[in-house]
């Protein structure tokens, strides 16, 4: 699966309305990369911004009978790691700092940047990313980090408020990448993942508990700024017509 489909799967799947900002690069440009997560237990779990590199994806509401489907998956997931069942905000200081350069990158269209923190950053997405008309940058990161089942890889997941140009209201996001770490040491993004294993995990990681208590939150914080902004929501309204 391609980095684009991949977040256009986390907008679909997880919160459809969230992670506009990577949704609308998703889907004027047919844009960025992403497994969401916030790409299907999430979007339904979240809209993206803006493919972050990784995978990314987009808030969206949950049914009665979902949410319940989600939490017996929660609970026999096969996650084995603790760690799953506690959020805290920019717990690794590598790994935020990966986080915030990589969204301050996307947000000025940095391609050098971005393709020296993504794996795979193709022609087609760098054309996507520097075509990009709203987007004028990503604020307030906030990233929480899950250990990955091999050493030296992560699961995060980024919260971030976009910025559009000439709209003062923000519009909240989430996304989730995959981190793992290369042959030199360094932290990158990937473009993709494959691995049907690890794509098992990030959703598993999606119906944690409190992982589902933050793609609420920001859905409703979405929605909010979406409501209290008559341009914001024509804006958002006119490139995802919902």
């Amino acid at each position: 699966m391609s980095f684009k489909n991949k977040f256009r799967e986390w907008l679909s799947d997880n919160l459809r309305y969230l992670l506009l900002g990577l949704g609308i690069l998703i889907v004027v440009a047919a844009i960025f990369f992403g497994v969401w997560f916030l790409t299907s237990a999430m979007n339904k779990d979240k809209e993206t911004g803006s493919k972050e590199t990784s995978q990314k994806e987009n808030i969206q509401t949950t049914s009665a009978s979902e949410k319940e489907t989600d939490a017996e998956t929660s609970s026999g997931s096969n996650t084995d790691k603790e760690e799953l069942s506690t959020l805290e905000a920019n717990g690794n200081a590598e790994l935020s700092a990966l986080m915030n350069q990589y969204y301050t990158a996307l947000g000025g269209k940095n391609i050098d940047v971005l393709k020296s923190l993504v794996d795979n950053l193709s022609g087609e997405e760098q054309t996507s990313i520097t075509a990009e008309p709203n987007i004028e940058g990503y604020e307030e990161i906030v990233s929480y980090t899950f250990p990955g089942q091999e050493d030296g890889t992560y699961v995060v997941i980024a919260s971030y408020n976009t910025k559009y140009k000439d709209i003062e209201t923000r519009a909240p996001g989430l996304s989730q990448m995959y981190v793992y770490t290369d042959t030199d040491g360094k932290l990158v993004i990937a473009a993709e993942v494959k691995d049907e294993t690890i794509k098992t995990y990030m959703n598993d990681i999606q119906n944690q508990p409190e992982v589902r208590q933050l793609i609420q939150k920001t859905q409703a914080d979405y929605e909010a700024a979406r409501a209290s902004d008559a341009k914001l929501d024509a804006l958002i309204n006119s490139v995802t017509g919902s």
